[in-house]
C-alpha cells in the first residue's frame, strides 16, 4: 500500500525559539528530528518573548498566524504556554 504522506503538511505553533523556557528548549531539540519524518513539518513561532518590545504583538501574531494557516495544513498543533507574559 502506497502512502502519500509527503504531501501532508503539519504546522507546529511554538514559542519564539530564541527565547528562554522549557517549551522553547523542547522544540529546539525535537524539530530537527521531526524534519526527517514522512510528513512536511513547518513551525510558526509567536508570543511575548519575540515581540516583548512591540505594543501590538498579540494582534500582529494573530494576523500572521491566520495568514500562515491559509496556505493549507492537514494538522495544526498548538501548544500554548499557560503564563500571562
Amino acid at each position: 500500500m502506497e502512502t502519500h504522506n509527503q504531501n501532508k503538511r503539519i504546522l507546529i505553533v511554538t514559542p519564539y525559539l530564541q527565547g528562554l523556557g522549557g517549551v522553547a528548549n523542547y522544540y529546539k531539540a525535537i524539530l530537527p528530528l521531526l524534519k526527517d519524518g514522512p510528513f512536511s513539518i513547518d513551525h510558526f513561532d509567536l508570543g511575548s518573548a519575540k515581540g516583548k518590545h512591540k505594543l501590538l504583538h498579540p494582534v500582529t501574531d494573530q494576523i500572521n498566524f491566520h495568514r500562515k494557516i491559509q496556505s493549507g495544513y492537514e494538522l495544526v498543533h498548538l501548544n500554548p504556554s499557560l503564563n500571562l507574559i
